[in-house]
């Protein structure tokens, strides 16, 4: 897998989906809304739920890591938007 992340505004995406073809017709556009701190600590625990790399009296606590970063992410997109005025 490979991510790429650019802007849609300005002519370098045109121009580089010109130039590589394949970056449009075999790609799949995420578009990443705000979940619930409850759905994305459902989500944490579903994936260190099981695993023995994690000591069970730490589980609560990285858990609550994985929401905290989750959301400051989404609080760290949501103010580059607004300062640089981009959809």
């Amino acid at each position: 897998h490979v991510v790429l992340a650019m802007s849609p505004s300005g002519d370098k995406l045109r121009i580089r989906c010109r130039n590589f073809p394949g970056l449009v017709s075999a790609t799949t556009i995420d578009w990443f809304f705000p979940w619930p701190a409850e759905a994305l600590e459902k989500v944490a625990m579903s994936f260190i739920g099981n695993d023995t790399n994690v000591p069970q009296e730490l589980r609560g606590t990285v858990t609550s890591h994985m929401v905290l970063v989750h959301q400051k992410i989404t609080d760290a997109a949501t103010l580059f938007r607004e300062t640089l005025r981009r959809t």
